[in-house]
């Protein structure tokens, strides 16, 4: 359908853009990514001393400065788009944990991902090359409690693609949403 159904304006620059039904559906999502993201065992994982794997969830105790838990699963080449859904159920600072995307100096805080209290997050990331780890840190003397890590290669609508305005790291849940500005009539 060529016919504009929605004005969405973009939280991070006010910017606004019509779309049309077909823009706003069709994403697709890969095949399942991360094994064992329930942490139903203490398998699968490459994780720093500080991380444990019990009772359905990873925690670090923030002993190892940086200390990460990692599966080599997402592509070290640029350009390629991941979602990935994870739940936070414990946290001591978000500002100094966070995610660790293809390298090892690749690393963004729960914060500047807009994350800023204990809940189920998906968020949307494009790779820039240069590594293949998906995981988590925390920073030394900061928690983490996880569950439900799920990683899938994806392929964003064009509204997501607009909303993420070109950026090629995490696209932040509270800096890169959209919301509706007009709702257009179709009768």
């Amino acid at each position: 359908n060529s016919e504009t159904v929605v004005k969405l304006r973009r939280a991070s620059d006010n910017a606004e853009k019509d779309f049309t039904a077909s823009e706003l559906t069709g994403s697709v999502a890969g095949d399942e990514l991360v094994t064992n993201g329930d942490f139903a065992t203490d398998s699968d994982w490459d994780k720093d001393a500080c991380w444990s794997i019990s009772g359905g969830q990873a925690v670090s105790d923030g002993t190892v400065a940086y200390g990460k838990i990692y599966q080599d699963i997402i592509s070290a080449d640029a350009g390629i788009f991941y979602k990935m859904t994870f739940t936070v159920s414990g946290v001591s600072n978000y500002t100094s944990v966070g995610f660790n995307l293809g390298s090892n100096i690749r690393l963004f805080s729960l914060q500047t991902a807009g994350i800023t209290s204990e809940g189920t997050y998906t968020a949307i990331f494009k790779t820039i090359g240069g590594g293949t780890k998906f995981g988590f840190y925390t920073s030394p003397s900061h928690t983490l409690t996880l569950d439900n890590l799920s990683c899938k290669e994806y392929t964003p609508t064009a509204a997501e693609l607009w909303t993420l305005n070109g950026r090629d790291e995490v696209a932040r849940p509270a800096k890169e949403s959209a919301y509706v500005a007009t709702l257009y009539d179709q009768a």
